[in-house]
C-alpha cells in the first residue's frame, strides 16, 4: 500500500525505525543518550545491559528486578 501522504519527514521516520531495528547496517542502533542523565551511573549501566543488541547478553526480569531491590537500600 502506497501512503496518501510521503515527504522528507516520512524518510527521516523511516531512516529512525531502520537504526531503531538495527537493519541499517552502516550505523549505530538509535538509542537514547545518556550522557546528561540525571540518574546514578548504576542504573545508567542497568539501561545500557538493557538495550544490548545481542538478546542473550541483555538481563532478564529477575536480574533486572534484583539489581533494582539493591540500588535501592
Amino acid at each position: 500500500m502506497i501512503p496518501l501522504f510521503f515527504s522528507e519527514h516520512s524518510l527521516e521516520i523511516v531512516e529512525n525505525v531502520r537504526r531503531a531495528s538495527g537493519s541499517n547496517n552502516n550505523s549505530e542502533p538509535l538509542r537514547p543518550s545518556l550522557e546528561n542523565a540525571q540518574c546514578d551511573d548504576e542504573v545508567a549501566q542497568l539501561m545500557r545491559k538493557c538495550w544490548n543488541e545481542d538478546p542473550a547478553d541483555r538481563p532478564n526480569f529477575t536480574n533486572i528486578k534484583n539489581r533494582l531491590k539493591t540500588m535501592n537500600k
